[in-house]
């Protein structure tokens, strides 16, 4: 409120104070898990920097349009409004401004994972360890290690071997986002060992690392980290039997994920449903065709395996089916 009463008392033809301003409000806005609201006032934020020819004001607005360069977790492929916003500040950026370069570069990274230009992605990578030459410090490390470990994990030719390489990695980038300051950095590196760990049936690391980011979500303080949280920790109680408290948990997430990305929270929501008929309720002939019209969408190979194993119309292995639940929801769209 106090930031709309400044904005209200700037002319409009004082851009670079307005454009400052609107970062800070965009920036609270997301915070408070307002991504639509946000959205808009970044956007405004980018046009007025635009206006003056300010390459830094304009790479902040895009990287908060996109959700920082931490992003969601939880997070299909970027739309194209934010993607074409990262494309022009990274463009725009001089070569003064490595490090918000390189968190841009993270960011489309992240945002590109499903495209076919393999060469945009490797030349990302490769521009993401050569900043991270430049700044020699723990922060770079984290978003260049990331970068890298993100593209070979998603992008590799033998997705198993990356997994156990990523764990590895995942505990490197923890220790140096430790010493780099950003509570917001650990939350996100800590969050994606907890998700590997758990492809990897490595379910004691698992919880401890969902542990560990409910801490730092508390000291945090912000209903955009909280909701992860709650997540990973209602897909938990439904692995143990618990579907009446995994559920709640659940829609206490979404609750809260509808006001970030809906789309997400559409599809965390949809498949737990699916998930959760099949594992309690023996219904298996729901998943098959939701995953074919998902499919429909784009070739992404983990739909093409959940369609699989939805015709399977048993599975002794309760945890099998909420493998292909969780992992589809965490990591693709």
């Amino acid at each position: 409120a106090h930031l709309r009463r400044a904005l209200a008392l700037r002319s409009d033809g004082d851009a670079a104070a307005r454009a400052q301003l609107l970062l800070e409000l965009g920036e609270q806005q997301l915070l408070a898990a307002d991504l639509s609201r946000a959205r808009q006032v970044f956007r405004a934020a980018g046009d007025a920097a635009r206006s003056i020819g300010d390459a830094v004001t304009l790479a902040r607005a895009a990287l908060g349009f996109a959700g920082g360069d931490i992003g969601f977790g939880l997070e299909t492929n970027s739309d194209d409004a934010s993607t074409a916003l990262l494309r022009e500040a990274l463009d725009a950026l001089p070569e003064s401004e490595p490090r918000l370069s390189l968190r841009v570069v993270c960011r489309l990274c992240y945002a590109q994972l499903f495209t076919d230009e393999e060469d945009v992605l490797a030349a990302l990578v490769e521009r993401a360890q050569e900043l991270d030459r430049r700044l020699g410090d723990a922060e770079s490390q984290v978003l260049a290690g990331y970068t890298a470990l993100i593209a070979a994990c998603c992008r590799s030719a033998d997705p198993a071997g990356a997994l156990d390489r990523f764990v590895g990695g995942a505990s490197q980038l923890i220790d140096a986002a430790e010493r780099c300051g950003r509570e917001d950095l650990l939350f996100r590196m800590t969050q994606w060992s907890a998700v590997l760990h758990y492809a990897l049936a490595n379910i004691p690391q698992c919880e401890r690392a969902i542990e560990r980011a409910a801490e730092i979500a508390r000291r945090l303080g912000s209903p955009r980290f909280q909701w992860e949280v709650d997540a990973c920790r209602g897909y938990r109680m439904l692995e143990r039997g618990d579907r009446e408290g995994g559920e709640a948990l659940l829609a206490h997430a979404g609750a809260t994920l509808r006001r970030l990305r809906p789309d997400l929270q559409a599809l965390m929501l949809l498949i737990t449903r699916l998930a959760n008929t099949w594992i309690y309720d023996g219904e298996t002939d729901a998943g098959a065709p939701v995953y074919a019209a998902i499919g429909a969408l784009g070739p992404w190979g983990i739909i093409s395996a959940a369609r699989t194993c939805a015709t399977r119309k048993t599975s002794q292995d309760r945890r099998f089916p909420t493998l292909v639940h969780h992992t589809v929801v965490r990591c693709t769209s």
